[in-house]
Protein backbone atom coordinates (compact mmCIF):
# COMPACT_ATOMS: atom_id res chain seq x y z
CA UNK A 1 0.00 0.00 0.00
CA UNK A 2 1.64 3.38 -0.79
CA UNK A 3 2.39 6.22 1.57
CA UNK A 4 1.37 9.93 1.08
CA UNK A 5 5.24 10.21 1.21
CA UNK A 6 5.66 8.07 -1.91
CA UNK A 7 4.69 11.31 -3.94
CA UNK A 8 6.33 14.20 -1.74
CA UNK A 9 9.80 12.22 -1.71
CA UNK A 10 10.50 12.75 -5.41
CA UNK A 11 9.49 16.43 -5.21
CA UNK A 12 11.65 17.18 -2.10
CA UNK A 13 14.45 15.53 -3.94
CA UNK A 14 13.76 18.14 -7.09
CA UNK A 15 13.74 21.18 -4.49
CA UNK A 16 16.77 22.97 -5.56
CA UNK A 17 19.65 22.73 -2.94
CA UNK A 18 18.64 19.28 -1.93
CA UNK A 19 21.05 16.35 -3.15
CA UNK A 20 19.03 13.44 -2.41
CA UNK A 21 15.86 12.89 -0.07
CA UNK A 22 14.47 9.60 1.82
CA UNK A 23 10.96 9.07 3.72
CA UNK A 24 11.90 8.51 7.33
CA UNK A 25 8.29 8.16 8.83
CA UNK A 26 4.85 8.54 8.27
CA UNK A 27 5.12 12.01 8.38
CA UNK A 28 8.69 12.99 7.97
CA UNK A 29 11.24 13.36 5.07
CA UNK A 30 14.86 13.27 5.73
CA UNK A 31 16.74 15.90 3.05
CA UNK A 32 20.73 16.74 2.63
CA UNK A 33 21.99 19.40 1.34
CA UNK A 34 23.89 20.27 -1.62
CA UNK A 35 27.31 22.44 -0.82
CA UNK A 36 26.41 25.98 -0.66
CA UNK A 37 22.60 25.28 -0.15
CA UNK A 38 20.55 27.71 1.91
CA UNK A 39 19.01 25.05 4.56
CA UNK A 40 16.50 28.04 5.63
CA UNK A 41 14.43 28.27 2.25
CA UNK A 42 14.57 24.30 1.78
CA UNK A 43 13.42 23.58 5.03
CA UNK A 44 10.36 25.95 3.93
CA UNK A 45 10.06 24.40 0.67
CA UNK A 46 9.86 20.60 2.11
CA UNK A 47 7.16 22.02 4.85
CA UNK A 48 4.89 23.38 2.20
CA UNK A 49 5.41 20.03 0.74
CA UNK A 50 4.74 18.24 3.39
CA UNK A 51 2.01 19.77 5.00
CA UNK A 52 -0.63 18.21 2.85
CA UNK A 53 0.83 14.50 3.34
CA UNK A 54 -1.73 14.32 6.57
CA UNK A 55 -4.48 16.44 7.81
CA UNK A 56 -3.79 18.18 11.23
CA UNK A 57 -0.20 16.95 10.84
CA UNK A 58 2.82 18.68 9.40
CA UNK A 59 6.39 17.51 10.28
CA UNK A 60 9.98 18.15 8.70
CA UNK A 61 13.64 16.96 8.83
CA UNK A 62 16.50 18.63 7.57
CA UNK A 63 19.54 17.42 7.87
CA UNK A 64 22.81 19.78 6.68
CA UNK A 65 26.26 19.24 4.90
CA UNK A 66 29.33 19.74 7.50
CA UNK A 67 30.30 23.22 5.72
CA UNK A 68 29.75 26.85 7.92
CA UNK A 69 31.34 29.83 9.23
CA UNK A 70 33.51 28.79 12.14
CA UNK A 71 33.03 30.15 15.60
CA UNK A 72 29.09 30.22 14.50
CA UNK A 73 26.46 28.07 15.87
CA UNK A 74 24.60 26.29 12.42
CA UNK A 75 21.55 23.95 12.38
CA UNK A 76 22.34 20.67 11.15
CA UNK A 77 18.75 19.61 11.87
CA UNK A 78 15.00 21.07 12.07
CA UNK A 79 12.53 19.23 12.93
CA UNK A 80 8.99 20.97 13.84
CA UNK A 81 5.76 18.50 14.63
CA UNK A 82 2.23 19.95 14.39
CA UNK A 83 -0.75 17.43 15.69
CA UNK A 84 -3.74 18.49 16.70
CA UNK A 85 -3.82 20.80 19.53
CA UNK A 86 0.28 19.78 20.09
CA UNK A 87 3.64 21.41 19.15
CA UNK A 88 6.96 19.93 18.95
CA UNK A 89 10.40 20.82 18.02
CA UNK A 90 13.51 19.38 17.97
CA UNK A 91 16.84 20.73 16.76
CA UNK A 92 21.06 19.73 16.36
CA UNK A 93 23.41 22.41 16.03
CA UNK A 94 27.04 22.07 15.75
CA UNK A 95 29.75 24.71 16.05
CA UNK A 96 33.71 24.08 16.72
CA UNK A 97 33.80 20.08 16.30
CA UNK A 98 30.54 20.19 18.79
CA UNK A 99 27.14 19.26 18.60
CA UNK A 100 24.14 19.67 20.59
CA UNK A 101 20.43 18.71 20.78
CA UNK A 102 17.55 20.15 21.96
CA UNK A 103 13.67 20.04 22.19
CA UNK A 104 10.43 21.69 23.22
CA UNK A 105 6.90 21.27 23.52
CA UNK A 106 3.76 23.33 23.55
CA UNK A 107 0.34 24.09 22.31
CA UNK A 108 -0.53 25.21 18.62
CA UNK A 109 -1.40 29.18 19.57
CA UNK A 110 1.12 31.26 17.57
CA UNK A 111 2.77 32.45 20.82
CA UNK A 112 3.22 29.24 22.11
CA UNK A 113 4.35 27.76 19.32
CA UNK A 114 7.52 30.68 18.88
CA UNK A 115 8.54 30.83 22.20
CA UNK A 116 9.02 26.86 21.96
CA UNK A 117 11.22 27.50 18.87
CA UNK A 118 13.14 30.02 20.31
CA UNK A 119 13.77 27.88 23.91
CA UNK A 120 14.85 24.84 22.04
CA UNK A 121 17.55 26.71 20.04
CA UNK A 122 18.61 28.58 22.92
CA UNK A 123 18.81 24.69 25.06
CA UNK A 124 21.14 23.31 22.21
CA UNK A 125 23.33 26.69 22.19
CA UNK A 126 24.08 26.16 25.67
CA UNK A 127 25.06 22.98 25.13
CA UNK A 128 27.90 24.16 22.06
CA UNK A 129 29.20 26.61 24.84
CA UNK A 130 32.52 26.68 26.45
CA UNK A 131 31.86 28.74 28.88
CA UNK A 132 29.22 28.55 32.19
CA UNK A 133 26.55 30.84 31.31
CA UNK A 134 22.59 30.85 31.08
CA UNK A 135 20.49 32.29 28.17
CA UNK A 136 16.93 32.51 28.36
CA UNK A 137 14.42 33.97 25.79
CA UNK A 138 12.51 37.55 27.52
CA UNK A 139 10.37 37.93 24.16
CA UNK A 140 9.52 36.47 20.91
CA UNK A 141 7.45 38.89 18.68
CA UNK A 142 5.87 38.63 15.15
CA UNK A 143 5.49 41.97 13.26
CA UNK A 144 3.46 42.31 10.23
CA UNK A 145 3.97 45.86 9.84
CA UNK A 146 6.45 45.86 7.09
CA UNK A 147 6.50 45.10 3.37
CA UNK A 148 7.76 41.47 4.93
CA UNK A 149 6.83 39.77 8.19
CA UNK A 150 9.86 39.83 10.90
CA UNK A 151 10.31 37.65 13.82
CA UNK A 152 12.22 39.60 16.50
CA UNK A 153 14.22 37.74 19.42
CA UNK A 154 15.05 39.03 23.18
CA UNK A 155 17.24 37.18 24.54
CA UNK A 156 19.27 37.38 28.24
CA UNK A 157 22.91 36.27 28.63
CA UNK A 158 23.77 35.57 32.16
CA UNK A 159 27.02 34.87 33.00
CA UNK A 160 30.32 36.24 35.76
CA UNK A 161 30.25 39.39 33.68
CA UNK A 162 26.71 40.25 34.55
CA UNK A 163 23.36 40.36 32.55
CA UNK A 164 23.75 41.18 28.73
CA UNK A 165 20.52 41.65 26.94
CA UNK A 166 20.92 40.30 23.43
CA UNK A 167 17.53 40.61 20.24
CA UNK A 168 17.98 39.20 16.59
CA UNK A 169 15.46 39.39 13.98
CA UNK A 170 14.58 37.47 11.14
CA UNK A 171 12.20 37.59 7.78
CA UNK A 172 9.50 35.49 7.39
CA UNK A 173 9.44 33.88 4.59
CA UNK A 174 6.51 30.54 4.34
CA UNK A 175 7.43 29.85 7.75
CA UNK A 176 7.50 31.09 11.22
CA UNK A 177 9.53 28.27 13.02
CA UNK A 178 12.59 28.34 10.66
CA UNK A 179 11.95 32.39 11.13
CA UNK A 180 12.43 32.26 15.06
CA UNK A 181 15.71 30.05 14.78
CA UNK A 182 16.90 32.53 12.67
CA UNK A 183 15.99 35.13 14.68
CA UNK A 184 16.97 33.44 17.42
CA UNK A 185 20.66 32.54 16.31
CA UNK A 186 21.17 35.61 15.01
CA UNK A 187 20.85 37.46 18.13
CA UNK A 188 23.59 34.90 20.27
CA UNK A 189 25.97 34.98 17.25
CA UNK A 190 26.14 38.26 16.88
CA UNK A 191 27.08 38.90 20.64
CA UNK A 192 28.74 35.67 22.14
CA UNK A 193 30.59 34.09 18.92
CA UNK A 194 33.86 34.00 21.75
CA UNK A 195 31.97 31.53 23.83
CA UNK A 196 30.72 29.56 20.93
CA UNK A 197 34.86 28.90 20.32
CA UNK A 198 36.57 26.22 21.23
CA UNK A 199 37.84 26.35 25.15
Amino acid sequence: MSSPLDAVVPLAGAVPGVASATAEAPHAVRVRLLPGADGAEVALAVGRLLAGTAAGAERHVLTVPQQHRPGRARIDRLDLHTDGASFSVGIALSCAGRSATASARSGTTGAGTRRAVADATLQAVTGLLAHPVHLEVDHVERSDAGAAPVVLVQVSLVSGEGVQRLAGSAVVQDGEGDAVVRATLDAVNRRVEALLAPA
